[in-house]
């Protein structure tokens, strides 16, 4: 099984995430897994986000941080942003970091069909390398701008 999920309340079927902690807490796990040379399984890493979900990362303590290389976030089963997933609101929505493992370059990173709408900072955090590539693909921005507010922040 390439995509990981553990099924949406509203229907079992659906495969996804409900909550931010979910998400990141098995990234950590498959994280772990490759450190040590034991993957749970190979690449891509592809998560789902459950439909008609709004994700808070304020409440929750938790954003998008992938890990791994050829990590894929999807909205749905599919991808798109008529599924309606949600990043409402947080400092930091999602962070694009270089990896921390010796030897271990992380190349790609991708969202499909996310939105996400009313940072207190910045939308996407990037402090990633010259080998990093995050793309994009039917992802939606909504945002009030301040003095305090941005879309992405490159280091």
């Amino acid at each position: 099984k390439r995509a990981y999920s553990i099924g949406c309340s509203s229907d079992p079927s659906i495969p996804g995430f409900e909550t931010l902690k979910e998400l990141f807490d098995f990234s950590v796990l498959e994280f772990q897994a490759v450190q040590s040379g034991q993957p749970i399984r190979e690449p891509p890493y592809i998560y789902f986000l459950c439909p008609d979900t709004i994700y808070k990362p304020d409440e929750e303590g938790y954003y998008i941080l992938p890990l791994l290389d050829e990590t894929y976030y999807f909205c749905g089963s599919d991808g798109s942003s008529k599924n309606n997933c949600i990043i409402d609101g947080g400092f930091t929505q999602a962070q694009i970091t270089p990896s921390h493992v010796e030897g271990y370059v992380k190349h790609i990173t991708g969202f499909f069909g996310i939105m996400f709408q009313g940072s207190n900072f910045v939308s996407i955090r990037a402090e990633s390398s010259n080998e990093e590539m995050t793309s994009f693909s039917d992802c939606h921005w909504t945002v009030s701008f301040s003095y305090a507010q941005s879309l992405c922040s490159i280091s």
